[in-house]
């Protein structure tokens, strides 16, 4: 999105950016809420980047609002269109690698090219998430679970990182994202994207009980608000059932406690 903005209007001075302006970059997707929301977020950061380095004293894009888009973010795969796309995709291809890897490490595209054997120790996988290494220590650390441990056994050792491309080239995230886009085409799952993964992962491992600390363990999250967007649905549908199962052991309780009455 900043090359976007870089290519079409890098010729134009920070310092003279007025709200109008602002509004009308933002006009191209008004029909595109989640687009437009984008974009304002990346001028923003831009603008506020401005201030720290002394280009602008004052932040036009604090004006304007987002707009509502009524999404939940990137679709959350089901457990049967998993069962659909590993039956499409059997073991040993990179598709069933690619899907299985993220499914089971709760990893992000730009993470997943760059796993290899390194990031193996005895039966746990460890890395750092590019996307918060500059400013965080926090290393996810998570036990191989069977069904990935089935792939990584089929794997060479030769290999640099796990998904890398024909003759031993590493895979860019970008290249991942596109294929993953192929591989979920030819499966018929339209709905499903590679960061929708991510999503499941945690949503498995909500509905099983994970409290958010432990689910933040394998998403690398350092805020549990992410959390909650990302196995929201599960939580609740779990804390409901939590709830109902209290509400009949105590109605039940009461029908043994009341006394008999002639």
């Amino acid at each position: 999105e900043i090359e976007r903005l870089r290519n079409d209007h890098g010729h134009r001075l920070v310092t003279q950016m007025k709200r109008q302006h602002v509004v009308k970059l933002l006009e191209p997707l008004t029909d595109r809420p989640s687009a437009r929301n984008n974009r304002l977020r990346m001028l923003r950061m831009l603008l506020n980047h401005a201030i720290e380095i002394g280009w602008r004293t004052d932040n036009p894009t604090t004006a304007v609002k987002k707009m509502r888009t009524g999404s939940q973010g990137f679709h959350t795969w089901s457990e049967d269109e998993l069962h659909a796309f590993f039956e499409h995709h059997e073991l040993g291809s990179i598709a069933h690698t690619a899907v299985t890897l993220m499914l089971y490490t709760a990893c992000s595209r730009v993470d997943a090219v760059r796993l290899g054997w390194q990031n193996i120790t005895g039966s746990r996988l460890q890395y750092r998430r590019q996307k918060t290494e500059r400013f965080s220590d926090v290393v996810v650390d998570i036990p191989i679970h069977p069904d990935l441990q089935q792939v990584l056994d089929s794997l060479p050792r030769s290999q640099m990182t796990f998904l890398e491309a024909s003759g031993g080239r590493s895979r860019s995230p970008n290249g991942l994202g596109n294929a993953m886009r192929k591989w979920c085409n030819a499966a018929d799952l339209p709905d499903c994207t590679s960061h929708g993964l991510r999503k499941a992962c945690a949503t498995r491992l909500a509905e099983a009980g994970a409290s958010e600390r432990e689910i933040m363990a394998w998403t690398g999250h350092t805020s549990p608000q992410m959390v909650q967007i990302y196995a929201g649905k599960a939580r609740r549908g779990l804390m409901a059932d939590e709830g109902y199962a209290k509400l009949r052991k105590n109605e039940t309780g009461s029908r043994i406690d009341e006394p008999n009455s002639k």
